[in-house]
């Protein structure tokens, strides 16, 4: 008989957990936050500083597990690739920054470059845009770093790359957890 509790007991649970693992698959959604684009750009909102700038990216994740890459190119034909390390998105406007693994102008030697993207930005008349910066080795906190909020500074809007070609995209996508 004691046998025959533990068994029934061990089947309960193992029912209980089923159960509760069910329930909650449908009441806590995951949420996957992404942004991709191919764009070409000028600087400036009426392009007075010339381009075009040329963005490729894929990038999702967190700031602590980021996924992706990106290429930039100037006019001049410097370029930058790399890998995504860190990626922080709220709503339309996304940053994310990685190890630079190939540079066609090594005179520079950036080690890393991060990337401000925006999708249809009401505060940019609702243009794609995006801003890049290159420097040292960079870290996870993308998110404290480097704030979303720069859109939103008139001196950083008339030196952004407007697009001119192509799309941003920045996504939330909803999902059940398995």
């Amino acid at each position: 008989m004691p046998k025959l509790r533990a068994t029934l007991l061990a089947v309960l649970l193992a029912a209980v957990m089923f159960a509760t693992q069910g329930s909650s698959a449908t009441a806590h959604p995951a949420h996957k936050v992404a942004a991709h684009g191919n764009v070409k750009a000028e600087r400036g909102p009426t392009g007075e500083s010339g381009g075009p700038f040329k963005l490729r990216f894929k990038a999702s994740g967190t700031t602590t597990e980021a996924r992706g890459h990106f290429a930039y190119t100037e006019p001049s034909g410097y370029t930058l690739r790399g890998d995504v390390t860190c990626y922080y998105q709220v709503g339309n406007r996304a940053v994310f920054t990685g190890p630079v693994t190939y540079e066609a102008n090594p005179d520079n030697n950036t080690e890393s470059i991060v990337i401000w993207v925006a999708d249809n930005d009401p505060g940019l008349g609702g243009r794609d845009a995006f801003d890049v910066a290159g420097g040292a080795l960079l870290g996870p906190d993308c998110d404290q770093n480097f704030p979303l909020d720069r859109f939103d500074d008139a001196g950083v809007q008339a030196s952004l790359y407007y697009v001119t070609k192509g799309n941003i995209v920045v996504r939330t996508h909803h999902g059940a957890r398995a």
